[in-house]
Order: structure tokens, then C-alpha cells, then sequence
């Protein structure tokens, strides 16, 4: 029924009139979940029109009183009724804004179904995860392999020319050692940082460089000695990253699958995917390449954002686009980094994206989720897994699961008994 816009005025009147039911009251809750904003205000402006014997407004948003007509027809009328007129005008004001204040105030504050899910204990909302809990594995060569945590401070490991320590929970600080006889390369190119799932770490370059990856990412470091007027790193996966632009080096260059990174000062988050690179600038400025350097875009306000997405050709040839737009979220983008994910009408593809590096899923094609499809959450990092496949059901999806695979396609008919329904449909009433 709360898909029925007259129910929800209806519930809109009782809950002014302070009639409403506690029934009634948890229904009108889940109308923030099912109707945008907008539409509430304005079925709210309706209602308290209605009950202030006012006429009904198409839009609460850019409403104003005619304070002309009100003049003139206060001059025919006694004084009483020009006052009743005023403190009924100001009252409904008045009621409407504690209404949307109150309402707001259960629904991401007090209320408990707010779709807040996981158990972050004490830590902050908007606080980043404890460097304590991360941890990450360092790999060089063919088969060598050290895994690091949090829980010791100081030299870690001195592999060829480049020294490792740990300057902080959570914190690796690679200094390439000076003097040092040039490194035979021909084996071994690169020392490699990785994170594994519901794991983070941040890097620090030379110059103050610093690298916070992600779940899932790798972050590769060339052991070569290379100009000290340039940093050169190759990133898979996502990281938010800082580039002071003080002393050396003076530039920090950033490859992906399908694209290069270029800034000489500036703080941005990536996302690097095969055949996919989402750039967002946090400050300062930096310029995107696609691969070979044939599409270029100088970015430099805060929310810039670029895509680098790669297409097949026929003869196997790979072709690039390179994609621009303005004023984009930079919380959005940096949701990852925080104790609590905060989503507010999120796409539900970056949600799904975002769960799955974090948790270690596979989605099998991102695409059959609907473009259009958004969702409002936040959901703590410890919370487990199940709890984002239950926000996933709650927006609409059907899950399915198969050979380690997530998928929200729908299967095939003969394939329907093969698949193991992990998550129904949520159906509205």
C-alpha cells in the first residue's frame, strides 16, 4: 500500500495529527526507502496545505507566500482573521520543517532499521579502519613471498637496492637504498605489495607519496634505479592516493590495464580494472592517458573525474575511450576508506562493486543490474558478508551462485536446477 501515493498522505496527515499507529508508523519509514526525497516533501506540502485549508501546491521546493494578495484581502477583513491567516501560514511552515526534521532524525539517527548493518563498536562513523587490522603480502622474483602485518615496527625486509619498514601500524615506507650496485633486473623488475580480501595497506613513496590500497589490489614498485624527478608505480585494483608535490620527486606516474596517470601535485582515487580506469581528483591536478597516450584530459577541480574504458575490435585489435565529468562524489569515491561505507542513492552497481572487491566475490556480469537501480546504506567494514548480499535483496536483486561465481542474471530454463539460489527476490506488495 505505501506504493500508493495517497496511503502516504494519508500517513503523512495521521503522523501530524499525531494519530498515527505504531504500525503505521514503521510503514511511513519505509516510504524514505522507496520514494525519493523530493516526492515526500511534496506530499508533505500537500497534506499540511490540505489540512491548513490552503490550496495545494505542485512543488514545496521554490514556494513562496503571495504576500500581495494576502495584503489585499487583509484590508477587507477584521483584524482577527488577517492574524488566524498569518499564524496559519507560519504554522504549517512550521509544521512541515519539524516534520522533515523529525522524520530525518528516526530515519538516520534513532531508528534502528535504518539499514545500518555490521558492528563497529566505538569507532567514529566517518573514522578510516584501524591500521591495526590491516595486513598485506610483499612478492619479488618468481616465488618469494613475505606476508606482513601490523604488529612489528621497523625494518621489515632489505630486498636488492630497496629498503622496507614499517613506520606505523599499517603503514610500509619502501626507500630505494642509495649507493647501492645496480640490481640485475632481468629476472626481476619489481617488488610487489598485495592485499587480500577485507585487508588494506598504505605505501609511502619516496617524497611523501602516499599509496592506501584497498581489498584485493597490488601495487607494483621497480627495484631499477629510474630518475629521481619521477616515481613510477603500476597499480591493479583501487587506492586512494596523495602526492604532496614537495622536493623530489616532482612527478608520480601511475599505470594501469589500459591507461596512465600523470600529477606533480595532487590527492585522487582509483579504481583499475581490466579494460577499465575511474580516476576521481580529490586536489590539485593531474592528467589521464589512455594506453600509447592517443586520448589526453587535464583535470583540476575537485570531482573531475575520467574513465579510461577499453573495447574489442575485430582482429582481435583493442580500441580506448576516454570519458570526462564534472562534480562528481568525492565521498562516494573514497567510501571504501572508512570504518562505516556510507551510501546515499548510490548506484547499485558500485555498491555490488565496492562489496565484492571488499568481501572477495566474483560477480559474474556487473550489467544485469539495471543502470537505474540506487541504493541508500551504510554498512560497517567487519559487518559479514551476508548482511551486503541482504542489502542487495532489499533493493530488488535476485542472487545466484555457481562454480565461486556471483551472478544476477537470470538463468537459463534448463540451467534454472543447476543454479543455487542464495538470495529471493524482493517483491513489493
Amino acid at each position: 500500500m505505501i506504493h500508493q501515493p495517497g496511503y502516504v498522505k494519508e500517513l503523512i496527515k495521521k503522523y501530524a495529527a499525531g494519530s498515527i499507529t505504531g504500525v503505521e508508523l514503521e510503514r511511513l519509514k519505509a516510504c524514505w526507502k522507496i520514494y525519493e526525497e523530493e516526492e515526500l516533501l511534496n506530499m508533505t506540502a500537500e497534506v499540511l496545505y490540505a489540512i491548513g485549508k490552503q490550496q495545494p501546491a505542485d512543488t514545496l521546493k521554490g514556494w513562496t507566500p503571495d504576500f500581495a494578495k494576502i495584503t489585499s484581502d487583509a484590508q477587507s477583513i477584521r483584524r482577527n482573521k488577517k492574524m488566524l491567516l498569518y499564524f496559519r501560514m507560519a504554522g504549517a511552515a512550521c509544521l512541515l520543517l519539524l516534520l522533515v526534521m523529525a522524520v530525518n532524525h528516526f530515519i538516520f539517527e534513532k531508528w534502528t532499521g535504518n539499514n545500518t548493518t555490521g558492528a563497529c563498536g566505538d569507532i567514529p562513523s566517518r573514522s578510516e579502519i584501524p591500521g591495526s587490522e590491516f595486513a598485506c603480502t610483499i612478492r619479488w622474483g618468481d616465488t618469494t613471498i613475505l606476508t606482513v602485518d601490523s604488529s612489528s615496527m621497523g625494518l621489515v625486509k632489505r630486498i636488492n637496492n630497496l629498503e622496507i619498514r614499517q613506520e606505523a601500524p599499517g603503514v610500509l615506507v619502501l626507500t630505494p637504498l642509495p649507493g647501492t650496485t645496480p640490481v640485475d633486473t632481468t629476472k626481476s623488475r619489481f617488488v610487489e605489495v598485495l592485499t587480500a580480501a577485507r585487508r588494506q595497506y598504505i605505501i609511502k613513496l619516496p617524497g611523501s607519496t602516499s599509496i592506501h590500497l584497498n581489498a584485493g589490489s597490488s601495487l607494483r614498485f621497480p627495484f631499477m634505479d629510474t630518475d629521481q624527478d619521477i616515481c613510477y608505480v603500476q597499480l591493479s585494483g583501487e587506492a586512494y592516493i596523495e602526492m604532496p608535490g614537495k622536493g623530489k620527486p616532482e612527478k608520480l606516474v601511475v599505470e594501469t590495464y589500459n591507461g596512465q596517470l600523470q600529477t606533480g601535485r595532487g590527492d585522487f582515487a582509483v579504481s583499475a580494472l581490466p579494460g577499465y580506469t575511474k580516476t576521481t581528483l580529490i586536489s590539485g591536478s593531474l592528467v589521464t592517458f589512455s594506453r600509447r597516450g592517443i586520448h589526453k584530459k587535464d583535470i583540476d577541480c575537485p570531482g573531475d573525474q575520467t574513465i579510461v574504458k577499453s573495447y574489442g575490435k575485430i582482429n582481435d585489435a583493442i580500441a580506448d575511450s576516454l570519458f570526462f565529468k564534472r562534480n562528481s562524489d568525492v565521498g562516494e569515491a573514497l567510501a571504501w576508506t572508512k570504518a562505516n561505507r556510507n551510501y546515499r542513492n548510490v548506484s547499485l552497481r558500485q555498491f555490488v562493486l565496492d562489496m565484492s572487491r571488499w568481501y572477495g566475490f566474483t560477480v559474474q556480469n556487473i550489467n544485469c543490474i539495471p543502470k537505474n537501480m540506487r541504493v541508500n546504506t551504510s554498512i560497517c567494514y567487519r559487518a559479514p558478508v551476508e548482511q551486503a548480499y541482504a542489502v542487495m535483496r532489499q533493493a530488488g536483486l535476485t542472487i545466484y551462485e555457481r562454480n565461486g561465481m556471483i551472478s544476477f542474471c537470470d538463468p537459463k530454463k534448463k540451467e534454472r536446477q543447476a543454479e543455487a539460489m542464495v538470495m529471493w527476490r524482493y517483491r513489493k506488495k
